[in-house]
């Protein structure tokens, strides 16, 4: 068991979803998705339920597929044109990173208050 899945998880996961996961791959990946997992401010309770193990296994699928939730999003430039001296780029408003937005929802309800993003704050009606 590498974190909170075992190999043998994360094959079926994956063969499930019509993916294959070599057993060379297998402990780097449930590695390196766990390391996604301890950087989230989550509190994890005991036993560990199972949405926190398919988040193991999402990332370790995301990361077979080449992608990294741990790269740094940056903005997206779309056109850049230079004029002279002056360079002037255009941007939409997305990153140029993916984002994965399984992996928040499966894990969201283990974030601890006011972390990432999330703010906490008295609602009452006038």
């Amino acid at each position: 068991m590498i974190g909170y899945v075992d190999t043998g998880e994360l094959i079926a996961y994956a063969a499930a979803r019509g993916v294959v996961i070599t057993a060379q791959q297998e402990p780097v990946l449930l590695t390196k998705a766990l390391d996604w997992l301890q950087i989230q401010p989550i509190t994890v309770p005991d036993p560990v339920p199972d949405q926190i193990k398919q988040a193991q296994m999402v990332c370790a699928m995301i990361y077979q597929a080449g992608g990294d939730p741990l790269a740094a999003i940056t903005p997206r430039v779309t056109q850049e044109t230079v004029f002279g001296a002056v360079s002037v780029s255009y941007s939409d408003s997305g990153p140029s990173t993916p984002l994965y937005p399984q992996l928040a929802a499966l894990i969201s309800p283990y974030l601890t208050a006011g972390q990432m993003g999330q703010a906490n704050f008295a609602v009452c009606r006038a």
